[in-house]
């Protein structure tokens, strides 16, 4: 398991190792200030039709995932996502995921417990 997913719930249920090092791959990658992650994240993360909402906007295909990433840090100096991961299915194929953020804004201010839920 990855350092961006140390602290996570994981099911009762083992979840492939395949998919746990895919899930901490992308919110290691949200969670870095790389200007190529964009660029990763269609690559590596998403296929070539896939969608995602991310920081509130929603993103539809290659070209917009990739530019997804461009004003992510506009106001942040930090971030970290602490995640519970459920499934019903044994093969981990119907993840849900709520996830927590904790954000160093670019003001001095320091926010979290944003939560969120994602499905896969």
């Amino acid at each position: 398991m990855g350092s961006n997913t140390k602290d996570t719930v994981w099911p009762d249920h083992p979840v492939p190792d395949s998919v746990e090092k895919l899930i901490d791959r992308f919110f290691s990658l949200l969670d870095t200030q790389d200007s190529n992650v964009g660029n990763i994240l269609t690559d590596e993360i998403f296929a070539s039709d896939g969608r995602g909402q991310l920081g509130g906007h929603v993103f539809a295909g290659t070209e917009e995932i990739c530019k997804s990433r461009d004003n992510a840090w506009a106001a942040l100096n930090a971030r970290k996502h602490v995640l519970r991961v459920y499934s019903s299915k044994a093969d981990a194929s119907d993840l849900l995921f709520i996830a927590i953020v904790a954000m160093d804004l670019k003001n001095g201010e320091h926010v979290e417990g944003i939560e969120y839920i994602i499905l896969i």
